[in-house]
């Protein structure tokens, strides 16, 4: 889990353009939320449906500094491992949010 949680901490930091961003933990019934917002370059809307499978990346991140499509694929396993679910959505102002949930 603790390798879940650095690999979206990390891609924030690295993606998130030097903004701020917000990490949020609540618990909602019978289930925890995390979500990590950042103000960065965001995921083009036409890509998020897959941006969780193995050796898939954004383009707007195919630069040197890009990832190669793994991490993500790992945090999905990860979640899913522990029973939870995990989704992204791009921030309404800009950058991206991810979520997951996990049983409490």
């Amino acid at each position: 889990m603790i390798q879940a949680i650095d690999n979206l901490i990390s891609n924030a930091v690295k993606y998130g353009e030097g903004k701020e961003i917000t990490i949020s933990l609540k618990k909602a019934d019978d289930k925890i939320q995390f979500k990590i917002t950042d103000q960065g370059i965001g995921i083009p809307e036409n890509e998020l449906h897959n941006i969780f499978n193995k050796f898939t990346t954004s383009s707007r991140t195919k630069t040197p500094a890009g990832g190669r499509g793994i991490g993500l694929a790992l945090v999905q396993k990860i979640i899913e491992a522990h029973n939870g679910e995990i989704w992204v959505k791009n921030n309404e102002k800009q950058g991206a949010v991810f979520q997951f949930l996990l049983p409490s």
